[in-house]
């Protein structure tokens, strides 16, 4: 709290907590809001702690879902996502 009080980011004023502090996401989402997530998310200007986090997302959602990501990586090998 003093850092960002200070001016620091909150991002990086939160390096200072401790490595064992736990963090549990919940989310709730259908496919076509993950599959957005991971455009705006999975790409070099993302901060590196959230790409690393939607990565792990990515890989949940390609075993539980692989007929959809094969899809979407396919569609993303298309220029503008076009088809055909």
């Amino acid at each position: 709290d003093d850092l960002v009080r200070d001016g620091s980011r909150k991002e990086y004023a939160r390096a200072v907590l401790p490595l064992s502090t736990m963090t549990v996401y919940l989310m709730r989402v259908d496919l076509r809001e993950l599959l957005h997530i991971f455009d705006e998310r999975l790409t070099q200007r993302c901060q590196r702690e959230t790409k690393e986090v939607v990565e792990q997302i990515y890989k949940l959602t390609a075993k539980c879902f692989p007929i959809t990501i094969e899809e979407y990586e396919w569609k993303k090998g298309r220029p503008n996502g076009q088809e055909g």
